[in-house]
C-alpha cells in the first residue's frame, strides 16, 4: 500500500501545468522567408570553404583560365605535397636534393618552416604593439596638455573601428 502511495506521488509531482505555456502560431510565409534566410546565410558562409578546397585541387591554369568557379577537371591531390615540402614534393627532399643544399640530410618541411617565420613575425608585432600602446596610455593618462582629451577621444575612436575595415 505504501509503494502505491508512493509511486501516485511521484506521478503527480512530474505532471506539468501545460496550461500556461503555448506555441505560438507563425505565419508559414514567415518561416519560408526566415529558412530561405538562413540557407542563403548558410551558403555565404560555407561559400569560402568549397572555394579554397577546390583552388587547392586546381592547376594554375584552371585557376587563372576557363574554370574559376566549378570543380577540377584533374584532382591534383599532390598540391598538399608540394605545399608541405616544396617544389618537386617529398621525392626529390628525400633524395637529398633541397633547394640551396648539395648535401642530403634532415630539413624542416616548407609549411613548418612557414609556421615558424610566422610565429616569430606574430610574436615580435605583438611585443612591439604592447610596449607603444603602453608608452601612449602613460603619456596619455599622466601628461595633461592642449589636445590630451581630443587625442583620447582619437584613441577611443580608433577602438570602434573594426580589424577588418
Amino acid at each position: 500500500m505504501e509503494k502505491n502511495n508512493q509511486t501516485n506521488v511521484e506521478q503527480s509531482t512530474l505532471k506539468l501545468d501545460t496550461s500556461k505555456y503555448h506555441v505560438r502560431k507563425t505565419n508559414k510565409g514567415l518561416r519560408v522567408l526566415v529558412f530561405v534566410g538562413l540557407i542563403l546565410w548558410a551558403f555565404i558562409n560555407l561559400f569560402p570553404i568549397y572555394w579554397m578546397f577546390t583552388f587547392s585541387l586546381k592547376t594554375n591554369e584552371e585557376i587563372f583560365g576557363e574554370n574559376v568557379a566549378g570543380l577540377p577537371n584533374e584532382w591534383k591531390w599532390e598540391n598538399y605535397d608540394t605545399a608541405f615540402w616544396g617544389k618537386g614534393g617529398r621525392d626529390k627532399k628525400a633524395a637529398g636534393n633541397i633547394e640551396g643544399t648539395e648535401e642530403g640530410g634532415f630539413q624542416l618541411p616548407k609549411i613548418i618552416r612557414q609556421f615558424i617565420n610566422s610565429v616569430i613575425i606574430t610574436v615580435s608585432t605583438i611585443l612591439i604593439s604592447i610596449f607603444s600602446a603602453m608608452m601612449a596610455t602613460f603619456a596619455m593618462s599622466r601628461i595633461q596638455w592642449k589636445l590630451s582629451k581630443w587625442a583620447y577621444a582619437m584613441f577611443m575612436l580608433g577602438l570602434t573601428i573594426p580589424i577588418h575595415a
